[in-house]
């Protein structure tokens, strides 16, 4: 077998060990475990925010539900969690439908949320 060939382990998965967001084509909005764990705490909805002119998406955890809010369905497998947002992006127009792209996280003092820049994919598209 040629040295170029690495083979594949199942199960072995490139872990990400920073927090971030990942808009999908199908007009959700993924949180990685490391997002999840970082900020989220007894958390289990968000409020939606955004910066139109620095392209950036806020998201606020909060632990009551509100007409405001959007609840965060949790995966038990993955701890991450999944949050409708087609609304949100068609309203702000925010590309989801090209193809999920992933965005890194920060958190916001000022403003006491989440915040990633949809300027900066971690692909580089």
């Amino acid at each position: 077998m040629s040295a170029a060939f690495e083979k594949f382990i199942r199960g072995k998965i490139m872990r990400i060990t920073q927090p971030s967001i990942s808009i999908r084509k199908n007009g959700t909005m993924g949180v990685n475990a490391v997002c999840v764990d970082k900020y989220f705490g007894e958390c289990r909805y968000i409020e939606y925010y955004y910066d139109r002119d620095g392209k950036r998406i806020g998201l606020k955890p909060v632990k009551t539900k509100t007409e405001e809010c959007y609840p965060v369905f949790f995966s038990k497998r993955s701890k991450s969690g999944t949050i409708a947002a087609r609304k949100f992006f068609e309203y702000y127009g925010i590309d989801y439908k090209s193809g999920t792209k992933r965005y890194e996280v920060h958190w916001d003092d000022e403003n006491k949320f989440i915040v990633a820049d949809l300027g900066k994919d971690l692909e580089g598209k």
